[in-house]
């Protein structure tokens, strides 16, 4: 199976160049803080239009507010893809497990206290690909400044259960990927500077 995967798209996305395949994966931010909920039929609008993928998956960020506020919902009004709220999907045999959690960001979408111990519990072993938008701590996690904004949780979690893939975002100057433990890590953040990398990750499972 041909994956592409993009995140933090920051209402950019119309500026993706992506391939064809057979699965695209969004890890989330599609919007920007303060974005309303009239993005969301320009998205579903969006995701439709890549009609050269057979199946879409998306996990919400930490910028995602409108899919936050509403809840259980949400995953039926983003109907374009398989919106993943701490679930999980299986396509065409992979299983995927979507959770959009970020600890250390109170008062954000999706955002927890830092040693929020549950936030990960409902990832179950055996999965093929772990979606998040947070990253795990020192992987693929720094900023600009040099600094790691991973969550040791997660990966304490990644480590254990061995996903084949995990991929996410967040950490936007943290783009790229790392193969550490048989498990592919993915930091598949677009924006950068204010602008789109023209770089999706493109793998095969």
């Amino acid at each position: 199976m041909k994956i592409v995967i993009v995140s933090d798209t920051h209402l950019l996305h119309s500026q993706l160049d992506l391939p064809s395949g057979d699965l695209l994966i969004h890890c989330g931010d599609f919007y920007n803080a303060g974005t309303t909920d009239k993005w969301l039929k320009r998205i579903n609008l969006w995701l439709e239009s890549q009609d050269q993928f057979t199946n879409k998956v998306y996990v919400p960020g930490n910028h995602d507010f409108p899919l936050c506020d509403w809840g259980p919902s949400v995953e039926r009004m983003a109907y374009a893809a398989h919106c993943l709220i701490d679930r999980e999907v299986n396509i065409q045999g992979l299983r995927i497990f979507g959770s959009p959690w970020v600890p250390g960001l109170e008062g954000w979408a999706y955002g927890t206290e830092p040693n929020d111990l549950e936030t990960w519990n409902s990832i179950p072993p055996g999965i093929d690909i772990l979606v998040t938008h947070c990253p795990p701590l020192q992987i693929l996690d720094t900023t600009e400044e040099g600094l790691y904004i991973g969550c040791e949780h997660l990966r304490r979690k990644v480590l254990e259960i061995r996903p084949k893939v995990h991929c996410f975002g967040h950490a936007h100057a943290g783009f790229g990927q790392l193969i550490m433990k048989s498990i592919h890590f993915i930091n598949a953040s677009q924006e950068f500077d204010g602008k789109l990398r023209s770089t999706p990750v493109v793998i095969t499972l």
